[in-house]
């Protein structure tokens, strides 16, 4: 396995209302859909068994990935919409029907907000163990990223997978600091901050959770902006 910075150029605003995207997480998903594996109907039905081209930590608990590093630089407030069509449901509904219940059930009208950003360098840096040739053919098909890419957020310009020199507690820890969820104890932690968490793929399933050590830099000295050069 080869110690890689991985790069992607975002061309458009991007959403991620839940925090930086996780490279395992990612390829996992590119994987599956490549063998044709459907998604879970829920996160504690998921596979863990999905192989990936990226090596495992010594104790096989999760892989030597980060989450994403990048340095939001404009931010938007928009609003996802749905409003149920009355005049509609008034042609084509039955003769008896009188009213339409909007503030609940199937036919429920929501106004939600969703925070949407630029980001500085229009990039999202990920480090890893892995095999390059096989993270660029996962990653050649992934063409958008974050929520609500069908409405053109979070797309993706190109993909660079280089080789790199790596650094002491490559590619999880970056000068005390945790880049992706780490066990509070992992070696070159430096005052970590413990949230609760998931390890491992899918980090929604929240009855995996437990004390974990957070990646910081979003909230703090934004360190990592010399490490996305």
């Amino acid at each position: 396995m080869t110690p890689l910075r991985i790069r992607a150029h975002i061309r458009s605003q991007i959403a991620l209302p839940n925090g930086p995207p996780a490279l395992d997480s990612l390829l996992i998903a590119l994987a599956c859909e490549r063998e044709g594996i459907p998604p879970p109907p829920t996160p504690q039905l998921a596979r863990r068994d999905i192989p990936i081209p990226v090596a495992m930590e010594p104790g096989g608990r999760f892989h030597l990935a980060s989450f994403g590093v990048y340095v939001p630089e404009v931010f938007e407030n928009r609003f996802v919409n749905r409003r149920f069509p009355l005049d509609i449901a008034q042609d084509w509904g039955e003769p008896k029907l009188r009213t339409v219940r909007i503030n609940g059930g199937s036919c429920k009208t929501y106004r939600l907000p969703l925070e949407v950003m630029h980001l500085a360098g229009d990039q999202i840096l990920w480090f890893c163990q892995g095999d390059p040739d096989a993270i660029r053919a996962l990653l050649s098909v992934c063409t958008s990223l974050g929520k609500k890419r069908g409405v053109g957020l979070g797309r993706v310009r190109a993909w660079e997978t280089d080789k790199i020199e790596p650094w002491d507690g490559f590619p999880v820890v970056y000068k005390g600091q945790a880049l992706r969820n780490l066990p509070p104890d992992w070696p070159g932690l430096v005052n970590p901050r413990v949230a609760m968490r998931v390890l491992s793929p899918p980090y929604t399933d929240k009855l995996r959770e437990e004390p974990l050590a957070t990646p910081s830099w979003m909230t703090e000295a934004r360190d990592p902006q010399r490490i996305a050069c």
